[in-house]
């Protein structure tokens, strides 16, 4: 609980990843060789911190396996493994680690791809940004969407890739006839890459048609592409504001449940919560008790509950049938809406009735007095009739 709710510790990680990955970066501007020690030294710090936190975590999981292959902790695996790499190969051919990049051509180019993998440092921004944590998890709910996107481009580009290789024909066109120098729409697999330019909007004009038909079929493709992929681009957003929403509610249960902001839920306030969701008549079991759900739900110990343990808790104790407040309040404003419709309906209705009530009884007035005292009667039977 220390390592991982504890804001002091999640700050300082976060600087430390932060300052790495920045060193990371600057190092392949400043390449002055009289810098490489320090880049080096200040490499040999972030791992240390890394190494450090790794192995602290590990130790005090109660599950080591579970814990190993969690991917963000497979993330924070490789992004320190190649240091030591590094470290044995550069021991191995008896040279400094910071200059093992400039020795052994072929050797130092495997080893800059190694030191490469460093930079998915930057994946371990997912652990304290929730931001990432909603962005991924909407990625792996909309993976039909994104599927069916790669099915139809793959379609589209094998289709307009032959259209206008055949349109084009610049198979045994003279280069000088293109305006690159060079005939792009050689072949069908050549043309790929232009129809995939194309259809995402880059345009990058390295792959151009010269004729009337093939500008008709570059901009058929451009209108393909932008339907094509804008319609599965819209579930991924849906999707991700549902899960940002989502989260927010179950951030907002949490806050409520962990009264001292400790970062988990205790017995006694796992005891308020039950009786709050008893009094509310949410349980779908009135005999459990607290002590029960703790062990229950609680893997890592005898603490309390985390955020996902108690959020499962939320989803297999509490009725989750009724619709939730939101819903609620956009039903009640819909519904708002449709009684002022009705309203002002039934006012034109009357109105209406109003009116044809008056000149009934005009026209019956009307009748009444032509007819003469002796008709009086006869009259009003007849309005009466037609009343």
């Amino acid at each position: 609980m220390f390592m991982e709710d504890n804001t002091i510790v999640n700050t300082a990680t976060l600087l430390v990843i932060v300052f790495s990955t920045a060193c990371f970066v600057l190092e392949t501007e400043f390449k002055d060789p009289s810098l490489i020690e320090m880049w080096f030294g200040f490499e040999s710090f972030a791992v240390s911190i890394f190494t450090i936190e790794y192995a602290v975590r590990l130790m005090a999981c109660p599950r080591k396996y579970s814990f190993v292959l969690q991917p963000l902790n497979v993330v924070d695996l490789i992004a320190i493994v190649p240091y030591y790499i590094a470290l044995i190969y550069s021991a191995s051919v008896g040279v400094d680690p910071w200059q093992q990049s400039n020795s052994f051509s072929s050797a130092g180019t495997v080893f800059r791809a190694v030191r490469l993998f460093r930079i998915f440092r930057v994946f371990k921004l997912g652990r304290y940004s929730a931001g990432l944590q909603v962005f991924w998890g909407a990625l792996a709910h909309s993976g039909t969407s994104l599927l069916l996107l790669l099915f139809l481009m793959v379609i589209c580009i094998l289709l307009f890739s032959s259209v206008m290789y055949l349109v084009e024909d610049q198979g045994s066109s003279e280069a000088a006839d293109c305006p690159m120098g060079v005939c792009q729409f050689r072949s069908i697999p050549s043309t790929f890459w232009w129809a995939i330019v194309t259809m995402t909007t880059v345009g990058y004009g390295d792959a151009v048609p010269v004729t009337v038909a093939g500008k008709v079929v570059a901009g058929a493709t451009m209108i393909c592409g932008i339907i094509v992929i804008a319609l599965p681009i819209s579930v991924l957003g849906n999707n991700f504001t549902k899960l940002m929403q989502q989260f927010a509610d179950e951030s907002l249960i949490i806050t409520q449940a962990d009264l001292d902001g400790s970062g988990f839920v205790d017995a006694a306030e796992v005891a308020r919560w039950l009786d709050a969701m008893r009094k509310a008549g949410k349980i779908r079991d009135e005999r459990l008790t607290a002590e029960e759900l703790l062990r229950r739900y609680d893997r890592g110990g005898n603490v309390g509950l985390e955020r996902k343990e108690f959020l499962r808790m939320c989803r297999e104790v509490v009725h989750q049938g009724g619709p939730s407040n939101r819903e609620l309040l956009s039903k009640l404003q819909r519904l708002g809406t449709q009684l002022d419709l009705i309203t002002e309906r039934l006012e034109a209705l009357e109105h209406r009735g109003r009116e044809v009530s008056g000149v009934e009884s005009s026209a019956a007035d009307g009748r009444d007095s032509g007819g003469g005292a002796g008709s009086r009667g006869q009259g009003v039977g007849i309005s009466h009739d037609a009343d």
